[in-house]
């Protein structure tokens, strides 16, 4: 009840305001927001409001705009009011015939000074001609009488999108030479043929000093080129019109000075002029929506007079073998031989062609490149730039090796190498320190493994004897009549010791064609061979890598039992190796290696044809599956015997516990 009580209350209200307001004796509302335009007045209004012309000043000083009317049935003159410029412009009435719609108004702007914006506002007024409700009843003019000068032709290289050059005509602001023009900048392009004709007139380009303002921004440095979207007449089949512009902001207002790093004069002549523009654009594809960028220059615009000195690449320089070392690896806890170190030197002719370009190229990419050759797993080179001792990732604009793909893969996911600029630089030893992780961009499932100290140290050898090596396991000399393995004994090898350690040898060209690396105590004359590859793989389980025995595994092989020795009375070495892969062990078996000590004046024994022909003997092991519950002792996999912070290394020897347990 107490609602219908409200409701009837509402409504007897209402209706005593109606019986009101239709009154008879009531008298016509004249207040604010009453109407006021004539009856059958003419509803005139401008269909664009605002227009900006940049003239030259030997052309006509007349601009013209459109005036346009709903109530066509009289003729009628409309007189336009200036509102701001009349001490500079003339503007005539808009002139209405009988039934048409659009009258013509004309602007004189003879008074403008030459390289001044001078501004115009008009509007329409008049109860015969508009009401207070009617829209787009006043319009803005800005012109620039400003000349332009043809100073040559340029070259307009795009090294993104066309990834051609051509030739451009360039003009110059005759008033303000801070302002240049690209004349119908794709007009020459090859791909001229492919463009729908929507390409821009010009692009015009704005060069600011410090100091200068865009917007309210200031600039913080010289030489920073302004510029707007430019249209490239380019549709694709699939994502619609290409554009370019400076920044993603640039519909809106600028914000920051970051959208300027790679907008810049780059060169200038020697009286001071612009020599080289390189921007670095923006594009965006309509039916895609979204801006894409690059952080470094891909529009060069080389203006007239501006000789470009060539700057050597990457690809100009030779490489200098600096020296095999000993690559040692903290990440992986695993030593590498022969890892060979390569310097970039430069090309003769190149330089003789192109004074000066190799210290180009020092200058930009921050010191001398370098190269370490396939440190952790083969086809996978380390580079890196080199300058007072100090190491840097190679970044030259065309390279960039910031983030360098290891061939190591981790949980399936390859793994790349970022070189610190801690990492230091010596004749005799490179020092790394790298972080590792997955994904440069650091996006999705990215994982950081940190930071490890990876070192090359120039290691030298000396050669101390000559002997023969008798196989026994991967590699055999046949079967006898009752199928045993029968050993083959291979003569030719020349056995090095390291200069400045009175433990460490190898054997040179051995297995597969690489080095036998093992340590000997001359005074228990104890030995232990060093993890290494074979040179040769398993055609089911990968890469076979050899060691001895107890140092692959104490508990399966203890040293009592399978001990590696020197026997100084037999000038030999017992070699108790195992042979294994990432899987595990193929056993262990004893192999021998007889030295000719009388290394001064002697030649090595000469090499038959039998090592060649062995190596492509049959495989004892080729159709046998390795032992998977022999583990690796924790001495074989660095500090702990745990599975590696990485995956399997293609290249690298990686045979971690967890890897090798059943």
């Amino acid at each position: 009840m107490k609602l219908n009580k409200i409701f009837t209350i509402a409504t007897l209200a209402a209706s005593a305001l109606f019986a009101t307001s239709c009154s008879d004796d009531a008298p016509e509302y004249a207040g604010p927001g009453s109407w006021d335009a004539n009856a059958n007045y003419a509803d005139v209004f401008f269909p664009v409001t605002s227009k900006t012309d940049m003239v030259d000043p030997t052309a006509e000083t007349i601009a013209k705009v459109q005036v346009a009317r709903r109530n066509v049935t009289n003729a009628v003159t409309v007189p336009v009011k200036v509102l701001e410029g009349a001490d500079i412009f003339t503007v005539s009435n808009a002139e209405f015939a009988a039934g048409d719609t659009t009258a013509i108004v004309t602007i004189d702007f003879s008074k403008a000074e030459i390289g001044k914006a001078s501004k115009l506002v008009i509007a329409l007024d008049g109860p015969d001609y508009v009401s207070s409700y009617s829209q787009n009843t006043a319009y803005t003019y800005t012109v620039t009488r400003v000349k332009w000068n043809n100073i040559g032709t340029a070259k307009f290289t795009d090294a993104f999108w066309f990834e051609d050059s051509w030739d451009v005509e360039v003009m110059q602001r005759d008033d303000d030479k801070s302002y240049y023009r690209i004349m119908d900048p794709f007009g020459n392009c090859p791909y001229a043929s492919e463009l729908d004709g929507s390409q821009s007139e010009y692009l015009e380009l704005h060069v600011l000093k410090k100091g200068d303002k865009i917007g309210d921004v200031t600039v913080s440095e010289s030489d920073i080129v302004d510029w707007y979207r430019l249209s490239t007449g380019y549709v694709h089949s699939s994502y619609g019109e290409v554009v370019w512009a400076l920044n993603a902001k640039n519909f809106t207002n600028y914000s920051t000075m970051d959208y300027y790093s790679y907008n810049r004069v780059s060169a200038r002549l020697e009286d001071g002029s612009v020599g080289q523009i390189q921007l670095s654009p923006y594009w965006y594809m309509f039916g895609v929506g979204g801006w894409n960028y690059l952080e470094e220059p891909t529009i060069f615009i080389n203006f007239p007079g501006f000789v470009e000195e060539y700057t050597a690449t990457l690809d100009d320089f030779g490489w200098e073998p600096v020296f095999a070392g000993e690559f040692t690896s903290a990440q992986l806890g695993t030593k590498k031989d022969g890892v060979m170190l390569y310097k970039g030197v430069p090309n003769d002719s190149i330089e003789q062609a192109n004074p000066g370009c190799y210290d180009r190229y020092v200058a930009k990419a921050g010191g001398t490149p370098y190269v370490i050759e396939a440190p952790y797993a083969k086809g996978n080179d380390l580079y890196f730039v080199v300058k007072n001792s100090n190491i840097a990732p190679l970044v030259d604009g065309i390279y960039d090796f910031t983030y360098q793909n290891t061939g190591m893969t981790a949980l399936n996911q390859k793994v790349y190498a970022n070189i610190l600029a801690s990492s230091k630089f010596a004749d005799d030893l490179i020092s790394l320190d790298i972080q590792f992780q997955t994904k440069p961009d650091r996006s999705g499932d990215f994982i950081d493994y940190g930071t490890a100290n990876e070192t090359l140290a120039n290691i030298t050898w000396s050669e101390v004897g000559t002997g023969t090596f008798i196989y026994t396991m991967w590699w055999d000399g046949g079967q006898d009549e009752e199928g045993n393995y029968l050993p083959l004994v291979d003569p030719g090898y020349s056995l090095f010791q390291r200069d400045g350690s009175n433990d460490t040898f190898k054997i040179t060209d051995w297995g597969a064609g690489v080095d036998y690396i093992f340590k000997w105590d001359q005074k228990t004359n104890v030995c232990a061979t060093q993890l290494g590859f074979i040179g040769e793989s398993h055609p089911t389980y990968g890469e076979v890598y050899v060691v001895d025995a107890s140092t692959y595994s104490s508990k399966n092989y203890p040293y009592e039992d399978y001990p590696s020795q020197y026997v100084p009375e037999e000038n030999t070495f017992y070699f108790y190796n195992a042979y294994v892969v990432e899987a595990g062990s193929f056993g262990a078996g004893l192999e021998l290696f007889k030295v000719d000590w009388s290394i001064d004046g002697a030649t090595p024994s000469e090499a038959t044809t039998a090592r060649a022909k062995a190596l492509k003997k049959s495989k004892r092991f080729a159709n046998m599956k390795p032992n998977k519950n022999i583990k690796a002792a924790s001495r074989f996999v660095g500090k702990k015997a745990k599975a590696p912070k990485f995956g399997r290394s293609l290249g690298a020897p990686q045979f971690f516990g967890e890897l090798i347990a059943e």
